[in-house]
């Protein structure tokens, strides 16, 4: 039962990172850091700063900025490698403040109390967390969300939100060194998974913990399996036949050929390796 409840816990927080919120800054630093800014929720109060990189501009508070900073950049250096997209360009550097508390995070953004993260809705892909230990974990899976966002135009169909949770879900334990996580699960998944039409259509807010628990290891079971005994080119254009509008059955053949022809010959597959 410990093991069952801790799964759960984690379902709650990755769920958290996917919540929408209204508008993100769109303007100097000062609109990141301690200047509430029209339809965006607060920056950060006195001590913050913002460190621009390569892909991010991002506050935080103190010396933690530069530091936040490096995490980013890593976890999206991790993300592009491991899906095959060393060349893709964002339109603009990702805005992210990173709050220095819970308590802080909860109280400037309105978000319930279990959630950990949150991406803008409005296409920036801003992104807004607080300081912990896992934050790099964190960082992971709300900058896969925004990059995959942007990746797809904005355009993700009900039916894509388990390639979406299974990546951002990847990356996160990745991070965190926590790949085993669903290892309880194996049983159960190798001999009765979720069908794909109701892991493609299954909305896990409306669903019972333990279904959305299954539903978060079978996303994440399967997008392992397409990158890593895939391949990671391959997964490219896996994703970018998805991205062009092909069913995933097409994006399947297209960057599978002669190894899976739908994306069942995929679940099947993945199902033996379980055995």
């Amino acid at each position: 039962m410990g093991h069952r409840t801790a799964l759960l816990a984690v379902v709650a927080a990755l769920c958290a990172a996917c919540v929408p919120y209204p508008n993100a800054p769109d303007g100097d630093n000062s609109s990141l850091v301690g200047q509430a800014v029209t339809g965006a929720y607060a920056g950060l109060g006195q001590g913050g700063k913002v460190v621009s990189s390569q892909h991010f501009k991002l506050a935080a508070y103190g010396d933690d900025a530069q530091k936040d900073s490096d995490i980013a950049e890593a976890d999206y250096t991790q993300l592009t490698q491991d899906i095959g997209m060393v060349t893709f360009l964002p339109l603009a550097p990702y805005k992210v403040v990173v709050y220095a508390s819970q308590d802080e995070y909860l109280k400037k953004t309105g978000q319930p109390n279990w959630s950990i993260g949150v991406v803008a809705s409005d296409g920036s892909g801003s992104i807004y967390t607080y300081a912990s230990d896992r934050l790099p974990g964190t960082l992971s899976h709300l900058i896969t969300q925004s990059v995959i966002l942007e990746y797809l135009n904005q355009n993700l169909l009900d039916q894509q939100r388990w390639l979406l949770a299974g990546l951002e879900t990847y990356e996160e334990f990745k991070t965190l060194n926590r790949r085993g996580i669903y290892d309880g699960f194996t049983a159960l998944l190798s001999s009765q998974p979720i069908p794909l039409d109701q892991l493609e259509n299954m909305y896990p807010p409306d669903e019972r913990g333990y279904d959305v628990t299954l539903w978060f290891a079978e996303s994440y079971g399967i997008v392992r399996w397409l990158i890593e005994s895939g391949g990671k080119i391959n997964f490219a254009t896996f994703l970018s036949s998805v991205r062009d509008g092909k069913s995933f059955d097409e994006a399947v053949q297209s960057a599978y050929p002669g190894r899976w022809n739908s994306l069942q010959d995929v679940l099947s597959d993945w199902q033996r390796s379980l055995q």
